[in-house]
């Protein structure tokens, strides 16, 4: 057991939590910027997909009841001022998440806009990523009052993740994920293939086989070691980074891969990162961040409770045919809706 560690509980993460917001506020800032030169020609009065025909459509579907089931802060004003003016705003609160001001309450903005984005994205915004980054998003919020059971909540985070990932490929019933020739033909089919795409298409069978057995060893197995002592998480955190950064280099999936290194800085504590941090920088963090009080901790504890109810009732739903009971259907439902827990499952 002291080869492996004996702490299976959140070691202390101040360091780690301020590291993660820092680049949690680059991608919302990217994501953000990228919006607004876009959002105009994509949803706007004239774009592709006119955010004011949508919200009339659900108006006359649902009636006011869509304000609930599509949450989005353009119910109010959809005009074209009012959508580049959100994305500004986003960036706005994304730039003083990054330099630690008001911290809280940019997160908040930053997940109220990009949820009113998503919402009304329709085709442009209905990809994975975009739900990993309202999820993750959403529980930074509580990041910032210093509980370790959200330090949890990101590890289970990145655990159902990395689970799934895997049970879908399988699932799907795809022969080549099952006799391991998948990457025979992920290379030339995927989307936007990097010039190294080329390259990796060209290794022999044996490789493209070991590599597809290494993709689901990752995803199916070395999962669980999230929950394990220290040096088991660490194997698991170099195990996760080594596939996100071969999928970087081979295949561009926006800041979907960015999204899951980032969370594996959750795998951390603060005595790894901190050698690589100024003395004195590291001690301006620590004083900054908080300590949780009472009231933080049972604001967690509510939280944690909720996700993993969320959690169930969507595994429940998925697998069988027996409706949910209430209020576990209306936690579910609420908690779809403003997309804070969700389902993944890339490259089925």
């Amino acid at each position: 057991m002291q080869l492996l560690g004996n702490k299976i509980l959140p070691g202390n993460s101040k360091l780690i939590s301020w590291l993660f917001l820092r680049a949690l506020a680059l991608v919302y800032l990217s994501a953000f910027l990228s919006l607004a030169v876009q959002i105009r020609g994509l949803v706007g009065e004239d774009g592709l997909l006119p955010v004011v025909d949508q919200l009339n459509y659900i108006q006359s579907a649902v009636g006011i009841a869509g304000v609930w089931k599509f949450p989005t802060l353009f119910w109010l004003n959809a005009s074209d001022s009012t959508l580049v003016g959100a994305c500004y705003l986003g960036v706005g609160a994304a730039v003083f998440v990054f330099f630690d001001q008001f911290s809280r309450f940019g997160l908040v903005i930053c997940f109220l806009l990009y949820l009113s984005v998503v919402n009304v994205g329709q085709t442009f915004m209905n990809f994975q990523w975009d739900t990993l980054l309202l999820e993750m998003g959403f529980l930074a919020i509580f990041l910032t009052g210093g509980s370790q059971i959200v330090v949890f909540l990101f590890r289970w985070l990145l655990f159902r993740f990395m689970l799934m990932s895997g049970v879908v490929k399988l699932a799907s019933g795809d022969p080549s994920w099952w006799n391991l020739t998948a990457l025979k033909y992920h290379y030339e089919t995927q989307p936007l293939p990097t010039p190294i795409a080329w390259y990796a298409h060209q290794f022999p069978l044996w490789l493209q086989k070991l590599s597809v057995a290494g993709v689901l060893l990752i995803e199916l197995v070395v999962p669980i070691m999230v929950f394990m002592p220290r040096r088991l998480r660490l194997f698991a955190a170099c195990s996760f980074l080594l596939l996100q950064i071969c999928i970087v280099l081979t295949g561009n999936y926006n800041f979907f891969n960015l999204l899951v290194i980032i969370l594996c800085l959750f795998l951390f504590e603060d005595r790894d990162v901190a050698p690589f941090i100024n003395l004195k920088t590291s001690n301006r963090i620590l004083k900054r961040c908080a300590s949780p009080g009472l009231c933080a901790e049972a604001i967690s504890g509510g939280l944690a409770v909720t996700v993993i109810l969320s959690c169930a009732g969507m595994w429940w739903q998925t697998n069988f045919d027996k409706p949910l009971v209430q209020p576990l259907l209306g936690l579910v439902r609420v908690a779809s809706a403003v997309q804070i827990v969700n389902i993944y499952g890339p490259f089925a």
